[in-house]
């Protein structure tokens, strides 16, 4: 069975009962792009959390927030965002990644665009985001993952979707990954 990755350039704030992955960095308060879409939709939820709570790049976070879009919020502090280079972004997805495979969920979200600096090729990102995924995936519990919605933006899908996929055809058994446009969160396919 093939792994789907959903590229989904629309808000975040659909009604998605998966949990959702967040990079969080402490130099953006309030939190920005994701974050900051889910921070405004559930009514400052991440910037009242992170004012009453210590951080350190270790730790993960788990915010339960029921009956809302993403119910379950999986937080990693990331220390500064300008000091984002491609092998923190690797560390990044990777440890997001193996948390959510590891804790058991078959489908989950990324806040993508939250790791993507603007200065940097949508090649190498697409390329760190594939190397991030394989770490990430590489123990024995990421059998059971199934699909990864990849929050994105709109001006920049085509271009990721096409070098997502262009990256896929690098990897041992590209067969075993499909990325699909998701264009309105149904994950009607594009292929």
């Amino acid at each position: 069975m093939a792994l789907t990755l959903l590229l989904y350039p629309g808000p975040a704030d659909r009604r998605y009962t998966d949990p959702l992955a967040l990079p969080i960095f402490t130099d953006q308060r309030p939190p920005r792009r994701v974050a900051g879409r889910v921070d405004w939709r559930r009514s400052g939820l991440l910037s009242r959390w992170l004012e009453d709570h210590p951080w350190r790049e270790s730790d993960f976070h788990l915010i339960q927030h029921p009956g809302k879009a993403f119910p379950s919020l999986l937080l990693r502090p990331c220390g500064s965002f300008d000091e984002l280079s491609g092998q923190r972004i690797v560390k990044i997805i990777a440890d997001l990644t193996a948390t959510l495979a590891r804790a058991g969920a078959a489908r989950f979200s990324l806040g993508l665009l939250d790791l993507f600096p603007e200065d940097y090729a949508i090649r190498d990102f697409a390329e760190d985001v594939f190397e991030g995924l394989v770490k990430g995936l590489s123990g024995h519990w990421a059998a059971k993952v199934e699909a990864i919605r990849l929050l994105w933006r709109e001006q920049d899908a085509e271009p990721l979707l096409r070098e997502l996929r262009r990256f896929r055809h690098h990897l041992p058994n590209p067969e075993s990954w499909e990325v699909i446009l998701d264009t309105d969160g149904t994950e009607e396919t594009k292929k």
